[in-house]
């Protein structure tokens, strides 16, 4: 029935509704069967797997093939020897616990040391054994395909396996720095499923690093935890350097000089041991920055506390706000990221005050049932909100020179790129993401226009949500 409903099939399609094993005394004897099976009846194109010259990599040997017996019913048979159908029946440890009660314990074959270690490393690379163990079953519960390196090495992967799975089976350093593959001498994209006989080349660069992308379409599980574990040690990065921005920030707006040593009296009271731990903490949205500056400096955070800002606040009609009260605070949402020019309305939450979202935000759909909440607003004519960030997604050629065009067609708008990160790359294009401080909505459309513009640039469209 699994079967059935991994490959979409009916019964008529199953080829091992019946089967037969054959187990005989040796391996010479396996093919001898297979020829006799096949001399008797007719079998069935493409159905021959030989385990025994390509073994699984959790060990498993056997002939299987599949003929068209009597009443023309599909019938598979597998042929194998005794210690074969042990591990096949048994597993690896119960075989070799078998094989050891007579002369000493039966050394394992290279592959299948290697597949075993790659099963350590997936539970090493866990955050959680759910995780490992969703991890472990992709590399235990899978048909495969055999695949070719450029110098004739096999490499053993599960159906529609990718290259990304192929790099990572290889070697985990070959897998962290793919940015492109050849299957068969022809260039190919890395969600490529592989199939049996196809000779794969891994294009690597030193500068690459995983991309999540990549997890929505590997089939291993040593590849998806190894992504995982770059990917989580990536984000611990990041954290780490917001992290430490952040606390200077607010020791800047407390009025006081950022110093490390004095963070360490701080560490035991919000439980971390180093400060590394507390900055990616901060980093992460675990702990406020705050917390921490006035835990250090309670008086001189509480003097200089007017000045903290929190989100992208508005301050009434200064920036260019109408259709509020005075007095009212008002927010950017970070869903639809409105910029001066685009039309607006407010939502109103006692306490916070109102939060602006552009007039087609998929957010205000929550709110279609509280109309008293809705304040329709709108920008000061004229008025321009100078820094203002507006996000763009950018599909690149990946060619020298590319990155220098963005960056020129952003600064001919008179515009400032504040951040600017790589989602994925390949052979042929980089995708980014780029925020770039502007003005209004139109600054932004002529941001767009220049870039399209270059012949660089394959495509630039603004992204809303955060």
């Amino acid at each position: 029935w699994q079967k059935m409903q991994r490959k979409r099939v009916t019964t008529e399609k199953v080829t091992d509704l019946f089967a037969f094993r054959v187990v005989t005394p040796s391996e010479e004897e396996c093919y001898r069967t297979l020829s006799v099976v096949h001399r008797q009846w007719r079998f069935v194109p493409g159905s021959f797997r030989d385990y025994i010259s390509l073994p699984k990599p959790n060990g498993y040997r056997s002939l299987h093939t599949t003929v068209i017996g009597p009443h023309k019913r599909a019938i598979e048979i597998q042929i194998r020897t005794r210690d074969m159908h042990q591990v096949a029946e048994y597993g690896l440890a119960a075989h070799w616990q078998y094989k050891s009660q007579g002369s000493g314990p039966e050394q394992l074959s290279a592959d299948t040391l290697q597949w075993l270690r790659g099963l350590r490393e997936i539970f090493e690379s866990a955050t959680h054994h759910s995780e490992g163990i969703e991890d472990t079953k992709l590399e235990i519960y899978n048909d495969l395909v055999f695949c070719f390196t450029p110098k004739g090495d096999v490499i053993s992967l599960p159906e529609r396996a990718t290259p990304v799975d192929f790099a990572y089976a290889v070697h985990s350093r070959v897998g962290a720095t793919c940015v492109g593959c050849k299957i068969n001498d022809r260039p190919a994209p890395l969600d490529t499923p592989l199939q049996s006989g196809d000779q794969v080349e891994i294009l690597r660069s030193r500068s690459q690093q995983p991309s999540a992308v990549w997890e929505t379409f590997v089939r291993t599980g040593r590849a998806r935890s190894q992504i995982r574990k770059s990917l989580r040690r990536s984000r611990e990065r990041e954290h780490l350097k917001l992290g430490k921005a952040i606390i200077e920030h607010e020791f800047e707006m407390a009025g006081e000089k950022f110093v490390p040593k004095t963070l360490s009296p701080v560490l035991k009271v919000f439980g971390y041991k180093t400060q590394r731990e507390l900055f990616t903490a901060i980093g992460a949205g675990q702990l406020e920055g705050a917390k921490v500056v006035r835990a250090i400096h309670p008086k001189a955070h509480r003097k200089f506390a007017a000045k903290t800002r929190k989100g992208r606040p508005v301050k009434g009609a200064a920036v260019g706000i109408k259709g509020l009260k005075p007095g009212i605070a008002v927010h950017l949402a970070t869903c639809c990221s409105p910029l001066p020019g685009e039309r607006i309305v407010g939502i109103m939450t006692e306490g916070l005050g109102a939060r602006v979202h552009t007039i087609d935000c998929e957010t205000l759909e929550r709110f279609s049932g509280d109309p008293e909440r809705w304040y329709d607003l709108s920008w000061a004519e004229g008025d321009n909100v100078p820094g203002q960030i507006g996000r763009l997604r950018v599909k690149l050629t990946n060619r020298p020179g590319s990155l220098n065009a963005l960056a020129a067609g952003i600064a001919r708008t008179g515009a400032n790129i504040a951040n600017l990160r790589i989602q994925r790359r390949s052979v042929d294009f980089f995708d980014l993401d780029v925020d770039v401080e502007v003005e209004n909505i139109r600054h932004l459309n002529e941001i767009l226009v220049a870039l399209e513009a270059s012949a660089e640039i394959y495509k630039a469209e603004r992204v809303t949500k955060r």
